[in-house]
């Protein structure tokens, strides 16, 4: 994983032979971007001041990196190549790794958390080549992919035929699990949409948790609903869409249209909003999954104390990203769980209402109804079926 993403593809560019015109230029840009990260790792301000501010700086760069050097001063070859050496993508790469600060982000856990650019696990498959060779050594196949921004830990395995593990009959090493993924663009089309809704599919077949987002600067398409995919969001960070082509060379059009839609850092607040909320709905999901809801349960007390913040902020921030609020949330999550239950029929009504903390099996057979439009029963004679409690 590299910290610094954005500054490896200027010293490589530097160093790239086709790049040879353009190395005093590259030099320039180099030292404009020491200046940006000097000026980004010495703010103070938090929450969405400090990511104002960071969006600021974040224009300031790419509008000299992009504009007054590569488009006004740059050769043929840097302005045709500047995506295949990717000097700009990088740098949306390298400003989402600053982001994660606990100034901005502070639901995330306690524990070192790695970011940035990532060889990220999709699955895990065994591949013995008949049926005399389980009793080898194990052949695993791991599935991964390059992801632009990642929010992640490396997953350490070991794999053996024999339960002492000895060397000759053991495979052991590691992969990078991302929770969180996104794709970073300059411009967005269709193809690329297309692209990354299948990399979201198999991104969560290896981590179901896991969310994936497109962070893009300009649409080449018509809008398209995500929620047809796996895609979790699609965030158009300039608002608007991609030059003409036969403008895109034309200097005062590119100057522009940097001028009239900046990286608008109310985009980049929700952004990280997302990623704040991932905590909130885990903790929720979990405390359903444990089956241990006492009657007179707090939601606000139980969040407040995990996370260290007033109940009202975090409610705010739920509603303003999600639609609804934690307490309707808190609801749909039972409800999945009660299906659950109901479908595999280990416990009655009265037991599932005691584990998720109704008052009464009337309780929450009235609440099942509200939700569901069906009764306790009557879902399960039709033989109902349930979501996965993530994807409420």
């Amino acid at each position: 994983m590299s910290s610094t993403p954005h500054k490896e593809k200027l010293l490589a560019a530097i160093e790239n032979p086709k790049s040879n015109g353009d190395v005093a230029l590259l030099k320039e840009a180099l030292s404009a971007y020491e200046t940006w990260v000097n000026k980004l790792t010495k703010l103070k301000s938090t929450g969405q001041v400090r990511i104002n501010e960071m969006t600021s700086l974040l224009n300031q760069y790419k509008d000299y990196l992009e504009v007054d050097l590569i488009a006004t001063k740059g050769s043929d070859f840097l302005k045709r190549q500047k995506g295949q050496l990717k000097l700009d993508n990088s740098v949306m790469e390298e400003f989402l790794i600053h982001l994660v600060n606990p100034s901005i982000l502070n639901n995330l856990p306690k524990f070192d958390l790695e970011t940035g650019p990532q060889t990220a696990f999709m699955s895990l498959a065994f591949r013995p080549s008949s049926i005399t060779t389980l009793n080898e050594k194990p052949e695993v196949i791991l599935k991964v992919k390059d992801q632009d921004f990642t929010i992640g830990k490396a997953i350490y395995y070991k794999f053996s035929s024999d339960s002492t593990f000895t060397a000759p009959k053991t495979v052991d090493g590691k992969f990078y699990l991302a929770v969180l993924a996104a794709e970073c663009k300059i411009n967005y089309d269709k193809t690329m949409f297309q692209e990354c809704a299948g990399t979201a599919a198999r991104l969560k077949q290896g981590c179901p948790i896991a969310k994936y987002y497109a962070l893009v600067e300009y649409l080449d398409m018509q809008p398209e609903d995500t929620r047809l995919t796996e895609i979790d969001n699609v965030f158009l960070l300039r608002k608007a869409k991609r030059l003409p082509f036969e403008k895109r060379s034309v200097l005062a059009e590119v100057k522009a249209q940097h001028k009239n839609f900046p990286i608008s850092a109310e985009v980049v607040g929700k952004f990280a909003n997302e990623i704040q909320i991932e905590k909130i709905k885990n903790l929720l999901i979990k405390k359903v999954q444990s089956g241990d809801i006492g009657e007179h349960f707090s939601i606000s007390s139980f969040l407040s104390k995990e996370l260290n913040k007033d109940y009202s902020s975090i409610s705010r921030l739920f509603s303003e990203v999600e639609g609804i609020t934690i307490e309707q949330f808190f609801i749909l999550q039972k409800i999945e769980k009660v299906k659950e239950l109901l479908i595999y029929g280990e416990m009655n009504l009265n037991e599932i209402s005691y584990h998720l903390g109704y008052s009464s099996a009337a309780h929450l057979s009235a609440q099942f109804k509200k939700v569901t439009g069906l009764s306790p029963r009557e879902f399960k004679n039709i033989g109902g079926k349930r979501k996965s409690l993530d994807k409420v």
